[in-house]
């Protein structure tokens, strides 16, 4: 089962999957589960062996900077020098995908102070390059205002998000995102579409 804390609070107590787990369905199943640790706690009796992925250890986590930027001396000393100022976003970058936004934000030349302006930046940054891929506005060069066709779009996904997050559900379907994205289906490069089995 992959993603099982992306399951709402129902289904991870009470569902085929909770019965799965727990063997009572298919009683000598092995059962592999993903989850983030949060919400993997309810599990710890039902298994016979945990694994957690930590993440980058130091000598990585050097080593993955020094190749994302070994063209770049500058970056790589402003990077290091922002570590040094901002502990919390160092921290941070012990987790591999906040490497690589933080990486990505450097080299466009943005170093956020804080994880939810990193995060913030890099959303903003995304929305932009598939603007600018999809030549729905080929003449921005810098990230500063958004259309407000845009902007409309991205507050009926924060809503989204955000009524999302009260409900503890972390998938959406297309009934859950009245006719937000008409034009583009991914919602200027935000939403991943997948089909249903």
């Amino acid at each position: 089962i992959d993603g099982f804390d992306e399951l709402s609070t129902e289904l991870r107590h009470k569902s085929f999957f909770r019965d799965l787990i727990e063997g009572d369905t298919l009683y000598n199943a092995r059962v592999v589960v993903t989850s983030r640790p949060s919400a993997s706690a309810c599990l710890h009796p039902y298994v016979q062996r945990r694994i957690e992925v930590l993440g980058f250890e130091k000598s990585s986590r050097e080593q993955y900077i020094t190749n994302a930027l070994k063209d770049s001396t500058e970056y790589l000393r402003r990077l290091q020098a922002h570590f040094q100022q901002y502990p919390n976003i160092d921290a941070l970058c012990y987790i591999p995908l906040n490497m690589a936004i933080i990486v990505y934000l450097c080299q466009l030349g943005s170093l956020p102070p804080t994880a939810t302006a990193m995060y913030a930046n890099f959303i903003t940054h995304t929305i932009f390059r598939h603007l600018r891929r999809a030549d729905l506005n080929a003449n921005i060069t810098k990230p500063v205002q958004f259309s407000p066709k845009v902007e409309n779009v991205l507050q009926k996904l924060q809503k989204v998000a955000f009524d999302g997050l009260l409900d503890d559900k972390l998938v959406f379907t297309v009934e859950d995102l009245p006719s937000l994205c008409k034009d583009d289906p991914t919602c200027y490069g935000l939403l991943q579409s997948t089909e249903c089995y």
